[in-house]
C-alpha cells in the first residue's frame, strides 16, 4: 500500500479539523471553560497629560506686570504709632522718703555676712534672673521708640492728683552742683518743686518745653515766690566715664545757666534701677520727665516728652493749686470754682461729642 501523497494528507486535514478551523476555537481557549472570561473588562484610563512645565519668559515675551505692592516701606517703618492714655493712676511709693546721710552703696556688712551671702542660693537666682534681663533688653530699643511721639510715655492729667492718694519720691544720693555729694530729696523737701529729670541733652530740651518755654509757669513762680515753689534738676547718667566727664568737665558750664541756691537743687545721680523707673512712670529713659511734688514728698502731677499746648496750661492749673495748698488758702481736696467750672464744660462737650 502506498503512502499518501503530503497533497493527499493536507486535504484530509483540512476536511478532518475544518469545524475547529473556521468555527470553534481550541478546548484549552474556550469561554465555557472559563466563564469569567466572557465578562468584558472595563476600558483602561486614559493616560494624563503631563503638564508642561513653565517655561522661563524670554527677552522678547510680553508678560503681564506683578501687582503693585501696597507696604513699600520697611518693616520698622511700617508700625503704626501707639495711641497715648492719659495717666491716671499716680505714680510714686508707699513710703515717705527719707533724707539719707550717707551714701547707700557704702557696704557695711562684716566680712561673715559676705561669705554667707555669697553661699546663699537664692540671692545667686534673683541676680542671674536681673542679669538676663537686662541682658535681653535691646540696647536701642529707647532711641528706636523716639519716632513715635518723640518719646511720649503718657498724656500729662488735666488736675492734681489728690493728696491723700499720691505716691512719695524716691530718696537717691547724687553729685551737687554746690554742696558735694547729699541727698537729692534734703534739697526738695518743705516746698512744691518743679523737678525736671533728663540725662541727656534730647531730654533737657524736652523739660524746656514744660517750664522755660512755658510763660504761665514763670508767672505762677514770681507770684508765689521761692519761699513757696522752686525748681530742681536731676541729671541721671549710668556710664561711669560720663559721668566722670560731667562731673570735672560740664559742671562749670552748668552753673552758668542757675541763679543762687539753685546749683545747690541740680543733682548728678549715677544711674537708678528699674524700680524706681516703673515707679516713675519712666517708660523711656531717653525722654525727659517733668513732675510737681509737694512740701511733703507727695508726686501730684507729671508731664512726659514734648509739652503739648494743653499740657501746658494743665500743668499751670495745677502748679497754681499746690501753691495755694501750700499756703493754706486751699484745703487739700477742696475743689477751686475756676476747677468746677472747667469740669463742667469737659462734661458737656464730651455729651454733645457722644451724641454726635
Amino acid at each position: 500500500m502506498r503512502a499518501p501523497t503530503p497533497l493527499a494528507l493536507q486535504a484530509l486535514r483540512s476536511l478532518a479539523f475544518r469545524s475547529f478551523a473556521v468555527h470553534e476555537k481550541p478546548p484549552h481557549l474556550s469561554s465555557h471553560c472559563r466563564p469569567y472570561a466572557s465578562h468584558q473588562r472595563p476600558p483602561p484610563p486614559s493616560p494624563r497629560r503631563p503638564e508642561s512645565a513653565p517655561q522661563p519668559p524670554t527677552r522678547n515675551s510680553k508678560s503681564a506686570p506683578p501687582p503693585p505692592s501696597t507696604n513699600t516701606a520697611p518693616l520698622s517703618k511700617q508700625k503704626s504709632a501707639p495711641i497715648l492714655a492719659p495717666l491716671t493712676q499716680p505714680l510714686g511709693f508707699l513710703e515717705p522718703p527719707v533724707p539719707l546721710t550717707q551714701r547707700p552703696e557704702r557696704d557695711t556688712r562684716s566680712w561673715r555676712q559676705k561669705r554667707d551671702d555669697f553661699h546663699n542660693y537664692t540671692n545667686h537666682l534673683s541676680r542671674r534672673a536681673a542679669l538676663t534681663q537686662k541682658l535681653s533688653t535691646p540696647y536701642f530699643r529707647d532711641w528706636t521708640a523716639m519716632r513715635h511721639h518723640e518719646g511720649k510715655t503718657f498724656v500729662a492729667p488735666t488736675r492734681v492728683f489728690r493728696r491723700d492718694f499720691a505716691g512719695y519720691w524716691p530718696e537717691m544720693w547724687g553729685w551737687r552742683l554746690r554742696g558735694g555729694w547729699g541727698s537729692v530729696w534734703g534739697g526738695m523737701r518743705g516746698r512744691v518743686n518743679v523737678v525736671c529729670w533728663g540725662g541727656n541733652e534730647w531730654a533737657d530740651r524736652q523739660t524746656r518745653t514744660w517750664v522755660e518755654e512755658n510763660a504761665g509757669v514763670g508767672e505762677v513762680m514770681r507770684e508765689f515766690g521761692e519761699g513757696v515753689v522752686q525748681r530742681a534738676w536731676v541729671s541721671v547718667e549710668g556710664n561711669w566715664m560720663k559721668w566722670l566727664i560731667l562731673r570735672f568737665l560740664g559742671a562749670r558750664q552748668l552753673r552758668r545757666g542757675l541763679k543762687g541756691g539753685e546749683a545747690g537743687r541740680w543733682s548728678l545721680v549715677k544711674g537708678v534701677g528699674e524700680e524706681v523707673m516703673g515707679a516713675l512712670g519712666m517708660g523711656n529713659r531717653k525722654a525727659g520727665y517733668v513732675y510737681l511734688v509737694d512740701g511733703e514728698g507727695r508726686i501730684r502731677w507729671a508731664g512726659s516728652a514734648v509739652a503739648g499746648e494743653k499740657e501746658k496750661g494743665w500743668m499751670v492749673a495745677s502748679l497754681r493749686r499746690l501753691c495755694l495748698e501750700a499756703k493754706g488758702e486751699v484745703k487739700a481736696g477742696e475743689e477751686v470754682e475756676g476747677e468746677k467750672l472747667e469740669e463742667a464744660v469737659g462734661e458737656v462737650i464730651e455729651e454733645k461729642v457722644q451724641t454726635a
